[in-house]
């Protein structure tokens, strides 16, 4: 009896054993089944799409190490169900404080810029909403339609949150300066009530596709609209918003302009590349206070109607004997031009023929006589069915930040336009 007694002691200690050891093993396996499941997939997927407030779809998740989650084809979805931009591989891990994001590649367009637009709006002033710091790394960016033979290179975005201060700063890896920087902070104002002011800071030293620059600010589909899908921006930009609006100063080129599209949204058609660079752009209180640069254009055309509605606007003197085709050719146009208190100042080139177009040697569009008033160019860039004042397209915008003069100017008749040196630039 003590023997068979200890048997089946035995047994049971090994049943027991043996229990309790497959016991962490089915756990394990439960546990990767469970990771691997579509449930787990929508659980990560419903996680994310409230912390960025857009649809996503994800194809696949992994975990590569502790506190690590590794997303495959993650795709940004808008409410409408299109497909806004697409992440092949995207890393996601939770530290002390921050979140830090990894990309391994990232194609820009102007509609992917957009999405990664509104989420850093969305992040500067959704403060409760958004508590945690975030660091985003991208091991590779490649722009839409610029420069496509030139090796990606990477980008790193910091989200960092200071108390009243919130700020966005994206950097070259290795570079001394900042692509962009913006802060927002919450200051006291004059009256001891609390006011938002944003501080902006833009160096690209680099072209960077238009479409992709007006995607992040937000202003995609119109600067694309006028500016062709292939334009690009080399420049610099300083700007404070505070209690008396927006102030600062710009400088840069716009290459590539497509001649046709930016004359379409004034009614007219044309056909040409050309090139727009700003010594300074500078605005006070939302309102221009110095603007001087130059247009200039290869050979290309404009239509008749509009070249002779330019001419008009700008004092142009007429030419000698002006072609009566519907179309004006010509080989190469150009002008420099800047604001002069309520006064816009155009004139041709320096050291060029005096004319703003010129086709096999003969003047096409004459440079203005003398200076005009600055409300002026709101009609050339105004629809031709545009009555009394410009009342829609670019020239109704441009007259909310004319310059003051130019806009107690404009109230009384100005009658012959005359203006100063015409060459001051």
């Amino acid at each position: 009896m003590f023997v068979e007694r200890s048997a089946g002691r035995i047994r049971r200690a090994r049943a027991i054993f043996l229990l309790l050891g497959a016991l962490p093993f089915v756990g394990l396996v439960a546990w990767a089944v469970q990771r691997g499941s579509a449930a787990h997939r929508a659980e990560i997927r419903d996680r994310w799409q409230r912390a960025v407030g857009l649809g996503l779809a994800i194809e696949g998740v992994e975990h590569p190490r502790p506190g690590v989650t590794r997303a495959r084809r993650v795709t940004v979805v808008s409410p409408t169900g299109t497909r806004l931009i697409t992440f092949p591989v995207v890393e996601v891990e939770a530290a002390a404080g921050e979140d830090r994001l990894r990309f391994e590649a990232v194609h820009l367009d102007g509609p992917a810029a957009a999405v990664l637009g509104d989420l850093g709006r969305e992040w500067l002033r959704r403060d409760a909403r958004h508590p945690r710091s975030c660091v985003i790394d991208i091991a590779s960016v490649a722009w839409s339609g610029v420069d496509a033979g030139a090796a990606p290179r990477g980008l790193r975005i910091e989200c960092v949150a200071r108390g009243m201060a919130r700020a966005v700063r994206v950097t070259r890896p290795g570079a001394d300066e900042d692509l962009l920087r913006v802060v927002r902070s919450v200051v006291a104002g004059d009256d001891g009530a609390d006011r938002e002011r944003c501080e902006v800071e833009v160096a690209l030293d680099e072209a960077v596709p238009l479409g992709v620059v007006a995607g992040l600010a937000g202003v995609g589909g119109d600067m694309t609209a006028i500016a062709g899908d292939l334009a690009s921006v080399v420049g610099r930009c300083s700007a404070t918003s505070d209690e008396r609006g927006w102030h600062g100063e710009s400088s840069g080129r716009l290459l590539g302009i497509d001649l046709a599209r930016c004359v379409a949204p004034l009614g007219a058609r044309g056909g040409g590349e050309a090139v727009a660079e700003v010594d300074r752009l500078a605005w006070q209180d939302g309102r221009l206070v110095d603007a001087r640069g130059r247009f200039r254009a290869g050979a290309g055309w404009i239509d008749a109607a509009f070249a002779d509605r330019l001419s008009l606007a700008l004092g142009c003197r007429p030419t000698l004997a002006s072609p009566q085709s519907a179309e004006r050719r010509f080989d190469s146009a150009g002008f420099d031009a800047r604001i002069d208190g309520a006064r816009l100042v155009v004139a041709a080139p320096v050291g060029a023929p005096p004319a703003l177009a010129i086709a096999d040697g003969a003047v096409v569009i004459n440079e203005p006589a003398a200076a005009v008033p600055f409300e002026r160019l709101a009609w050339v860039l105004s629809p031709p069915s545009a009555e009394f004042v410009p009342a829609g397209g670019a020239g109704a915008w441009l007259m909310t930040i004319q310059p003051r003069q130019a806009g107690r100017e404009a109230a009384r008749p100005s009658g012959n336009a005359t203006g100063g040196d015409r060459r001051g630039f």
